[in-house]
């Protein structure tokens, strides 16, 4: 089998352009033909087969008609280039012919394993365990730094972790907490409103309970306030949680700071096994 690239002649159609360097074209071109030409207005490309008369003209960068050629007509050829190949490379599929021509690896698909992996790393390591902003996700120099990390990771935008990525994890702790809360017959819950820097009002409920003698804190709620922090907000949040998990019979002491609002809306409260 011919292995060496031929050089590629002239033609005397003006339209036609022929290509000097094959180089860096597709290694069943290399291979199997030579006299490459180019078409420019046509936008295609043109080769005479090594083994038999035919020429074979294609799309420009397309090697479908070459393959199909070869294969119809050479297929034992085909075959002994194929297996060569094959022991040869580690990886023994053929590159796909927009590998060979776009600087661009092919990305990962979003249900690929290792693109999943990456995702959830970032979420749970840098914007959860670091309280790095969301934001992060779409800074040049993040997305510069994943290529170097993985350059087939796909990036993922801001508006795919507040849509879909953050609220598919706060679901899955709200069922742990509420699997937690089941296994627990007394709880104790501290009540705060906290500001942040910027004057953001939050109102936060804690549970503290023993679970299989060890005591255990939880966070159940940390929402905005807006407005006032007025006794019916208080009352409504509180009931919500209460609610959510299931934790009417089983709370044992309820711990504010002397706020007004917090007297007004939690003083009343008769909790199960203590006087009023």
């Amino acid at each position: 089998m011919a292995t060496n690239s031929s050089a590629f002649i002239n033609t005397a159609d003006p339209d036609d352009i022929s290509i000097e360097d094959n180089s860096n074209y597709p290694s069943i071109i290399k291979e199997f033909f030579s006299y490459l030409k180019h078409n420019i207005e046509k936008n295609r490309w043109s080769s005479k087969c090594r083994f038999c008369p035919l020429i074979i003209t294609d799309t420009y960068k397309t090697t479908s008609n070459f393959v199909k050629h070869v294969k119809n007509k050479h297929q034992s050829l085909y075959d002994e280039w194929k297996n060569k190949n094959a022991e040869s490379s580690k990886d023994k599929n053929q590159p796909k012919i927009n590998h060979v021509f776009s600087p661009d690896r092919e990305k990962y698909s979003t249900n690929n394993i290792r693109q999943q992996q990456l995702t959830n790393s970032i979420i749970q390591n840098l914007i959860i365990n670091m309280a790095l902003p969301l934001s992060i996700v779409n800074h040049v120099s993040f997305n510069n730094f994943m290529k170097n990390v993985d350059p087939k990771y796909k990036p993922i935008h801001r508006r795919d972790l507040t849509r879909s990525h953050i609220p598919v994890l706060h679901k899955k702790c709200i069922s742990k907490l509420q699997a937690i809360c089941s296994r627990s017959n007394h709880v104790s819950l501290t009540l705060d409103v906290w500001s942040d820097r910027r004057m953001r009002s939050y109102f936060g409920i804690t549970m503290h309970t023993i679970i299989e003698d060890k005591h255990q804190s939880f966070l159940l709620s940390f929402e905005r306030l807006q407005g006032q922090h007025t006794t019916d907000k208080l009352s409504t949040e509180f009931d919500r949680v209460v609610q959510l998990y299931n934790l009417n019979n089983n709370i044992v002491r309820l711990i504010t700071d002397n706020a007004s609002n917090n007297l007004a809306a939690f003083d009343n409260i008769v909790l199960p096994g203590f006087d009023d």
